[in-house]
C-alpha cells in the first residue's frame, strides 16, 4: 500500500530514508555522496486539461480539482476529514470519480467511494472497510471498478460495478494497484507473489496470468500508456540500497520505467541519482513524474525537487506544479 505511504512521507510524517538514524547506510557505512539537486531539465512545459489531486498531511488528505495544469485555481473536491481521501482515478467520460477512503491515518481500514463530479453525490462502493478495499480504477468503458481487497494472504483483485453490486474475485494471489488496458482486455498490477513486487498482467476473466517483470529489486506502480503500446513503472533495480520489502524499514530510491506491453525492452525514462515517484501518463503521451531526495535519516521528511514532464524519448523538462503531496489523475474536457 505503498501510496498512503509517500503521500504521508512528501508531509514530512512518514519514516522513510535510505540510511540508519546514526548517519550510515542500512549496511552501516557512511554515506559517500549526495543526490544532485533535481533531474537534469530542459526549459519548462505546461500540462495539458484539467487535473484531480490529493495533498495534506499524514492525518487529513484531501482531493481537489484544478481547472489549471499548474495547480492553480482548485477547488476541494472530497475533504470527509479527519481522514485520508486520496488516490482518486476519473471514469473515462470525466463524470466520476474513484477514491479510497480512509477514516483513520493509524488504520488500513478503508472503502472504495464514488463521487459524481455532476451532481456531488458520493457513494460507499464496498462498504467492506474491514477488509482493505483500495487501489481502484475504472474500465475503459466505465461499467466496472478494478480494486483490491485483502484475502487470507494478502491484497487479492477484484471487480466490482460502480453502484456496488456483482463483486466478485479475479483471482487468487497477491495483488495491488490495478489498471486496466485502454482496449479493456488486459489488467496490470503490481505483486508479491513470487517474493519481491514484480508486474504482472491478467485478463479480466482470470485467464492469462503473465509476469513482466524479474529482477532482485522491486518493480511497482504499472500503468498503460494512452495507446496500449507502453507500460509505465517504477523501478529499484539501479538503486544501490537495501529493498524496502527485505525488511530494512526504509524508502530505496526508485526510477521510472518504461516497457513494451508484452514485457520487453525494459529501460529507464530518467537516469538520475534522485528518487522519482508515481509516474502518470498525460494524454498525449508524456510521462509526469516527481523527484525527491531521500532523507538521510529516519523520521526527517524527504526534499522535493520538483514536478517534471518526460517525452519517451527521455527528455525532461520542469513544471510549474506548486505543491508537493500529490496524487494525481486527468479529467478529460
Amino acid at each position: 500500500m505503498r501510496r498512503l505511504v509517500w503521500v504521508a512521507a512528501v508531509s514530512g510524517v512518514l519514516s522513510c530514508g535510505c540510511m540508519g538514524s546514526n548517519g550510515a547506510s542500512p549496511t552501516g557505512h557512511p554515506q559517500q555522496h549526495q543526490l544532485p539537486a533535481s533531474p537534469r531539465a530542459y526549459g519548462t512545459t505546461s500540462l495539458p486539461g484539467g487535473l484531480v489531486y490529493a495533498a495534506g498531511n499524514g492525518t487529513d488528505i484531501r482531493i481537489f480539482e484544478s481547472s489549471q495544469g499548474d495547480g492553480s485555481q482548485a477547488r476541494l473536491l472530497v475533504g470527509r476529514g479527519p481522514g485520508l481521501d486520496m488516490a482518486p482515478h476519473v471514469s473515462p467520460d470525466g463524470r466520476r470519480l474513484v477514491y479510497r477512503h480512509n477514516p483513520s491515518p493509524t488504520s488500513d481500514r478503508s472503502d472504495v467511494f464514488i463521487l459524481d463530479l455532476v451532481t456531488g453525490r458520493t457513494r460507499n462502493v464496498t462498504r467492506s472497510a474491514q477488509r482493505r478495499n483500495w487501489g481502484a480504477s475504472w474500465s475503459p468503458d466505465g461499467r466496472s471498478i478494478v480494486f483490491n481487497r485483502t484475502g487470507a494472504s494478502g491484497p487479492e483483485l477484484w471487480l466490482i460495478r460502480p453502484d456496488g453490486r456483482h463483486a466478485h474475485r479475479i483471482a487468487a494471489g497477491w495483488a495491488e494497484y490495478p489498471r486496466f488496458s485502454p482496449d479493456g482486455t488486459t489488467i496490470v498490477f503490481e505483486s508479491r507473489r513470487d517474493g519481491n513486487y514484480e508486474i504482472y498482467t491478467i485478463h479480466p476473466d482470470g485467464s492469462g496470468l503473465r509476469r513482466l517483470t524479474h529482477t532482485t529489486a522491486d518493480d511497482k506502480d504499472p500503468s498503460f500508456s494512452p495507446n496500449g503500446r507502453l507500460i509505465l513503472f517504477t523501478s529499484e533495480r539501479d538503486s544501490t540500497s537495501r529493498s524496502s520489502t527485505a525488511g530494512s524499514g526504509f524508502e530505496t530510491p526508485r526510477q521510472v520505467y518504461l516497457m513494451n506491453a508484452d514485457g520487453s525492452h525494459q529501460h529507464a525514462l530518467v537516469r538520475d541519482r534522485a528518487s522519482d515517484e508515481l509516474p502518470t501518463f498525460l494524454p498525449d503521451g508524456r510521462v509526469l513524474f516527481f523527484s525527491i531526495q531521500l532523507p538521510a535519516v529516519r523520521d526527517a521528511p524527504p526534499h522535493f525537487l520538483g514536478a517534471f514532464v518526460a517525452a519517451v524519448s527521455g527528455q525532461v523538462r520542469r513544471t510549474a506544479w506548486p505543491r508537493q503531496e500529490v496524487e494525481i489523475d486527468w479529467r478529460p474536457r
